[in-house]
């Protein structure tokens, strides 16, 4: 077939096809936009009718609240107790686990004379004082706590003889007690 159609023409004509494809695609998305504007206004609409609903539902039930504020306001403040309770009980040890520990530590012929602990100064050094029936057993002591996983640093800081009688030995004993391992042995019944 011979082709009558000039270069021009055949330019026009193709010009033309893609026009038509390109009005297509505006058009669909003219209509895309419509809808998808559209779809926003609707969601809007809907998200401000539930709005305006539960303004009047909290303006109705305003009245009720307010006969209720005293007991929210105790709630609140038991609430804030309990908070307190729970970080005092967290921050809480028994004493009575650590003098028994204190008392298993110590070795035979040795007596503990003096015991002053309080629960801010765990962390630091505890001083305490022992009667032993010799010499020989003020270094036993040292080396029982040393020994023990429940204390660290133990330093002996003085050793005094006080005459004659059953514990003539005084002594002092400087150690520094490990808390995480205590609780955590204590919380697994080990004590």
């Amino acid at each position: 077939m011979i082709n009558l159609l000039s270069t021009e023409r055949k330019r026009e004509l193709t010009a033309a096809r893609r026009n038509v494809i390109l009005r297509k695609y505006v058009f669909t998305l003219i209509f895309l936009a419509i809808v998808i504007t559209g779809s926003f206004l609707v969601g809007f609409g809907l998200l401000h009718t539930r709005e305006s609903e539960y303004k009047k539902e909290i303006a109705r039930y305003k009245p009720e609240q307010a006969r209720y504020a005293d007991t929210l306001e105790q709630a609140g403040e038991y609430n804030n107790n309990l908070r307190i309770a729970k970080s005092i009980l967290d921050n809480d040890m028994s004493f009575s686990s650590l003098t028994m520990l204190i008392a298993r530590t110590t070795p035979k012929n040795v007596t503990l004379v003096t015991l002053n602990i309080h629960a801010k100064e765990l962390a630091k050094p505890i001083e305490l004082t022992f009667g032993a029936k010799s010499h020989q057993d003020t270094l036993v002591a040292k080396e029982a706590f040393e020994n023990s996983p429940y204390f660290k640093d133990v330093k002996l800081r003085s050793i005094d003889k006080q005459g004659e009688g059953d514990y003539p030995y005084r002594f002092v004993l400087l150690v520094t007690f490990e808390r995480d391992i205590f609780t955590k042995a204590e919380k697994e019944g080990r004590l």
